[in-house]
């Protein structure tokens, strides 16, 4: 009643800032105490109660997941900054708990306050796990993993038990971010992903990517794809991949295309080193690269165009 009638002469007031105190309150007493019977009093859990309880079960190093995270946050958008930093503060624990670094947890809690209750927290977390490589490039290869594959274990988790989430536009959006953070991780950790998914991928996440990130992307990509795929080299790829997200260049071509010219540059490498092996001379206008008299299988050096089965049963 005393909120009603300050509310009638205070309209220009944000309700949340009124209200977030007071959740932050009932969030301390619930932590040292335990339970929300009197808050919920024997009611259907309404949005202030459901906060109070994933935030003081983030405080007490309960893990949160991606629908509770909105939920813990719901009353503090429009909420005073400093309100706004302590739940934060209480949120980020809980991903800190889970295997995300916090201060990519701690963005991704900012961006979604700042975007309001229409915005999506999966995809201010995305935003937030792109934003924090961006910054470090060389170095958070680590901390993007680490984000990135708590994301699609529990987007994962959720497809298998929320049911009022699945079938909704909301988990599509999250099950395409989950497919392309796998993609990324996957290429960054030099494992060539299926050529099918790169369009999807880039369709789901190019948008929070920055410079230095999706050039660290391609050059994975383009590193893994040519150690996957014999005769295909890096600078191939990496053409033919941008012609591909550009849409100048189907997936039908993209594949047509660089299994063409890996099949043509290894006929023309094999054959040249024919000819340096049995010829009577250096194949004209080649290099000493071109001129590999023995590999190694194991730490052994063998012919180089002995079969492997047979070197392995010699040895």
């Amino acid at each position: 009643q005393r909120l009603s009638e300050f509310r009638l002469t205070n309209a220009e007031v944000p309700l949340n800032s009124l209200l977030a105190p007071l959740v932050l309150q009932a969030c301390e007493i619930c932590t040292k105490e335990g339970g929300l019977a009197d808050l919920v009093d024997g009611k259907k859990e309404g949005d202030l109660a459901r906060s109070v309880r994933y935030l003081s079960q983030a405080s007490k190093s309960q893990a949160l997941s991606l629908i509770s995270a909105e939920w813990a946050l719901v009353p503090f958008v429009g909420a005073k900054e400093s309100d706004q930093g302590e739940a934060i503060k209480l949120a980020s624990n809980g991903f800190r708990i889970a295997g995300v670094p916090e201060d990519t947890a701690a963005m991704a809690c900012r961006l979604w306050l700042e975007s309001g209750v229409s915005g999506d927290f999966p995809e201010s977390l995305v935003k937030a796990i792109f934003s924090r490589f961006e910054q470090n490039v060389e170095e958070g290869v680590e901390d993007f993993t680490a984000a990135s594959e708590w994301f699609m274990k529990d987007e994962l988790s959720l497809k298998q038990g929320a049911l009022d989430w699945v079938g909704t536009s909301k988990q599509k959006k999250v099950q395409e971010a989950s497919e392309g953070l796998g993609t990324v991780v996957r290429a960054l950790k030099g494992e060539a992903p299926q050529m099918q998914k790169v369009v999807s991928c880039h369709q789901a996440i190019a948008w929070a990517m920055g410079p230095k990130g999706m050039e660290a992307y391609k050059a994975s990509l383009a590193d893994s794809w040519a150690d996957a795929v014999p005769g295909l080299s890096p600078s191939t790829t990496l053409l033919y991949y941008s012609e591909l997200v550009e849409g100048q260049m189907t997936e039908y071509e993209f594949q047509e295309a660089t299994l063409r010219d890996s099949i043509q540059e290894l006929e023309f490498a094999y054959k040249k080193r024919a000819q340096a092996t049995f010829g009577n001379k250096r194949p004209d206008g080649m290099d000493g690269s071109y001129l590999p008299a023995w590999r190694l299988e194991g730490n052994r050096k063998v012919p180089w165009f002995t079969p492997k089965a047979v070197a392995q049963e010699a040895f």
